[in-house]
């Protein structure tokens, strides 16, 4: 059966052609629902968002987390004299610590606290040998040397620059956790820096901490996609103006796009209970992929309207001339893309199920929203102009090289293939965060400072012991 006569489709035209107007106010009202469903979803636009959910080991990582609060620290680097310092933090501890964000405070370690509990970080055999002296009663003169100069490590290494602290701000919250979002983040650096600036004080900060950097890389990348969707979305309307000249009709096939785009996310948002930035940046490939079924359509169904048929019959002929080769087309594309989302990483299976979503919402408003809407215009005023030649410089005479020699043709192709396929053994997976998140974090410049004062690296190791030979003994095989 010739698709002209494809009973489906003559009543999928008959619906939009009768009943147009429901079609639009259809597609208006899942669009809004929708768009309320994508402004309450939970938003991870960081990193973080990207994390595996259900590996072995991200799993021991939330929960030595959990245990230790680690993750749920921002830390605050505080630079000047320590006079100034010294009351930059008394501030802040009185401001941040009311706020309901935070758990509590923890500043700079006391030295003094830790050497009277001294024997509990001393090397073994100066322990054993100071308990040997309390039992014998006897010191030694070499054993309090030694106790002396156990001490003064202690307190330089907790105290190893003059004009320089940390102040540890826990939150409620985790970064890994979908509530957060970054919020939190954002509230204590506004009150942070509003206590400092305030205050008067000759001291310079920052902040780090997974809290920061996941908070500051999605910052980052919100502005970014700010950016990229309307110039994206305006840059695919301007090469659809390349087959369509009327502003009027690349308009509605915009307000289709962004409608496709709107309920895509929030399906998305729906099937995964949050949208990561896999999800976000699919939305601006999305306009490009679902462009392509406008053109066919619009083609179409405006070369009928230049031959001298009317607007419903031009709907028709577009519909039935383009609909099966858009819906073929649509489904594979979608449920290739579909596959990805069977992946066990995060991201993939985001961007999988965002395109799955994508496409066959991009399928269903071309062919109904994007008609509908095209039928009511012409109705009211119709054009009969033919469609405009679509000029791309090269274009007509490599096409027709290619048919002149179809051999060199495919063998150029086929040497094409080789070469990319040389490069994918180059491929790796990139596993350095900084090398993987944005590249304005403030949050590593914070730690790499730290190791510049403090002369160690700002990554924490933490492993749950029994008992101090435990630690002792996994000090020694970590050494």
């Amino acid at each position: 059966m010739l698709k002209e006569q494809h009973p489906f489709w003559s009543a999928w035209t008959r619906v939009i052609i009768r009943r147009s107007w429901v079609v639009v106010g259809v597609c208006v009202i899942v669009s809004a629902c929708f768009g309320v469903v994508v402004w309450e979803t939970p938003k991870d636009l960081s990193f973080t968002g990207l994390l595996p959910e259900t590996d072995v080991e991200m799993n021991n990582f939330r929960r030595v987390m959990d245990t230790f609060s680690s993750d749920t620290s921002i830390v605050i680097l505080l630079e000047g004299e320590r006079s100034e310092i010294d009351r930059a933090t008394a501030a802040l501890a009185d401001g941040l610590g009311a706020m309901p964000q935070v758990k509590q405070l923890r500043l700079a370690a006391d030295p003094e606290w830790l050497v009277e509990r001294a024997p509990w970080v001393w090397p073994r055999p100066l322990f054993d040998a100071a308990v040997r002296s309390v039992r014998t009663g006897e010191t030694p003169p070499a054993l309090m040397t030694n106790i002396e100069g156990a001490d003064a490590v202690i307190r330089k290494s907790l105290q190893p620059v003059e004009k320089a602290s940390l102040l540890k701000v826990g939150l409620n919250a985790s970064p890994l956790d979908m509530a957060m979002g970054g919020a939190d983040y954002f509230a204590i650096e506004r009150e942070a820096e509003r206590i400092l600036s305030d205050g008067g004080f000759d001291v310079t900060h920052g902040f780090t901490g997974l809290a920061a950097a996941a908070a500051q890389d999605q910052r980052n990348v919100i502005g970014r996609i700010r950016i990229l969707s309307p110039i994206t979305f305006v840059a695919v309307l301007i090469l659809l103006a390349g087959v369509e000249r009327r502003l009027s009709r690349v308009a509605l096939a915009g307000i289709a796009l962004a409608a496709t785009v709107v309920i895509s996310l929030g399906l998305t948002g729906i099937a995964v209970g949050r949208l990561s930035i896999t999800v976000t940046f699919f939305g601006m490939l999305l306009l490009g992929l679902g462009i392509d079924f406008a053109i066919h359509l619009l083609v179409a169904m405006r070369d009928a309207l230049s031959h001298g048929k009317n607007a419903e019959d031009s709907v028709r002929y577009g519909i039935r001339h383009t609909a099966t080769a858009i819906a073929l087309g649509g489904i594979t594309t979608a449920l290739a893309f579909g596959l990805v989302s069977l992946a066990p990483e995060a991201g993939a299976r985001d961007m999988g199920l965002a395109a799955l979503f994508g496409l066959l919402v991009a399928l269903v408003m071309m062919l109904t929203f994007l008609p509908a809407t095209w039928l009511l215009l012409e109705r009211r005023h119709a054009h009969k102009d033919a469609p405009p030649r679509f000029f791309l410089p090269g274009l007509e005479r490599m096409v027709s090289a290619s048919l002149k020699f179809p051999k060199t043709t495919v063998g150029l192709g086929f040497l094409v293939l080789l070469f990319g396929l040389s490069g994918i053994p180059k491929y790796e997976l990139e596993r350095d965060l900084e090398e993987i998140i944005s590249r304005s974090v403030t949050s590593f410049d914070v730690d790499k400072r730290l190791q510049e004062l403090w002369g160690v690296s700002p990554v924490t190791f933490i492993a749950p012991v029994e008992s101090i030979d435990e630690a002792r003994d996994l000090k020694k095989r970590l050494l």
